[in-house]
């Protein structure tokens, strides 16, 4: 057996637009006939389906003027001059400040730059310095060695020399 193209209910097709469902009915009414028995009392209870149509309408009807009320177009102005007033200073404030924090930043950042290269070539200067003064030192160091060795000699020739004249006055 096919599917229905449409929605079905007990094997009949249902219909949420009840234009549709008339015309259906008008087309096939032998489809869409319910027996009246007015002796069974669950028949009694069901109303005629034009009725039936009628309240619905009248139902939706009051449903929908209950629930689709006029749109408050003050509460938008409200909003809108909300945004206006507060809202758009504020963004354009804090856009300001961001701006100006940003340029603060990057002239700290720029002084601190040059502070770090200044501080490179103290020390550039400091080790050239330090270069000239380890040559110095070296310089000295041998100077005062060498003389060291000489002062050494010296005194051992001086040494030599008392003991000579020590002997000699030991002789005579």
């Amino acid at each position: 057996m096919l599917a229905p193209k449409c929605p079905t209910f007990n094997g009949r097709p249902t219909f949420a637009n009840p234009m549709y469902l008339k015309k259906a009915q008008y087309e096939k009414p032998c489809l869409y006939e319910i027996p009246h028995d007015q002796s069974d009392p669950a028949n009694r209870l069901i109303p005629d389906r034009e009725e039936i149509l009628t309240l619905e309408e009248e139902s939706r009807s009051k449903l929908n003027k209950d629930l689709v009320k006029p749109y408050d177009y003050t509460m938008e102005n409200n909003l809108e001059i909300l945004i206006k007033t507060c809202l758009m200073p504020l963004a354009l404030k804090t856009q300001n400040d961001s701006f100006a924090f940003v340029h603060e930043l990057k002239q700290e950042m720029h002084a601190d730059l040059k502070y770090v290269e200044s501080l490179k070539d103290e020390i550039d200067k400091l080790e050239s310095e330090k270069a000239e003064f380890s040559n110095m030192y070296d310089m000295l160091l041998q100077e005062c060695v060498s003389n060291d060795v000489m002062c050494s000699y010296f005194h051992s020739l001086s040494d030599l020399d008392v003991h000579s004249e020590l002997s000699m006055l030991n002789l005579s």
